[in-house]
């Protein structure tokens, strides 16, 4: 597992994607700034959350996509005798990407505020009734970072099941400008089944701005622990579901 783990970190750093993935949440930070921009945008970053989950979903699948395209699968089936020691092997290297996005974005978003608005918009603003900018900014990164690892397992398993790298991206796409107002909209539309649809994926979308702004939970319909502790138990669920899917998948 070490020695996979070893090789799949030398590939991603050295794969051009996976900076030009960076070099985009950088850029389209310095877009969230265009327009009526507010404290509370600034608390979300500009809108990097976003963002990093349509890079997440377009580079965890194109990660995998690449050792088929190219065949190197064949050889990494024949050094390594465990077929989960490759899969976790790149979970955790997309993990540790997420992470690195999502840290990221907190100096690009203090970047943005100090070109754009050097003298307006304190950073003791308060957005909420316990939080400050700052401090929600601190807390929504966490927020984007647990959707994140969502994200990626939910990528994985989709690029197992459709065998098709762009597909995924747009899935990817759709749940990042969709998935809210979809499923926010499927409640409105039953509500006699909003406790078993408030448990959908595409409302797990939501932990990106609910964790500093309360009244989303009028949307979402879920607690805060709810949403989180859903997040992970749907990657989990992803992350088997995916794992299976690549054992059974022919070379």
């Amino acid at each position: 597992m070490r020695r996979s783990l070893s090789e799949e970190f030398y590939k991603f750093i050295h794969e051009k994607i996976a900076w030009i993935g960076t070099l985009a949440m950088v850029i389209m930070t310095f877009y969230g700034a265009v327009g009526k921009v507010t404290p509370k945008i600034i608390s979300m970053g500009f809108g990097a959350g976003q963002w990093i989950v349509i890079v997440l979903f377009a580079i965890s699948s194109t990660f995998f996509a690449m050792e088929y395209q190219h065949r190197t699968i064949i050889a990494m089936l024949y050094k390594h005798s465990h077929k989960s020691d490759i899969y976790f092997s790149k979970l955790f290297v997309l993990f540790s990407y997420n992470v690195f996005l999502s840290i990221l974005s907190i100096p690009t978003t203090f970047l943005v505020k100090l070109i754009c608005f050097p003298h307006r918009f304190s950073w003791t603003i308060m957005v909420n009734a316990h939080q400050n900018v700052w401090q929600a900014l601190i807390v929504n990164t966490f927020g984007n970072a647990i959707y994140g690892i969502f994200a990626i397992t939910l990528s994985f398993t989709l690029y197992m099941w459709l065998k098709n790298n762009v597909a995924v991206i747009g899935i990817g796409l759709f749940m990042g400008f969709m998935g809210s107002a979809l499923s926010a909209a499927s409640m409105d539309f039953v509500p006699s089944l909003i406790e078993i649809l408030k448990w959908n994926p595409f409302n797990l979308i939501f932990i990106t701005q609910q964790l500093i702004v309360p009244n989303t939970e009028e949307m979402s319909h879920l607690t805060n622990p709810e949403l989180i502790g859903a997040n992970l138990i749907y990657a989990l669920i992803l992350s088997i579901v995916g794992l299976v899917l690549f054992k059974r998948r022919q070379v």
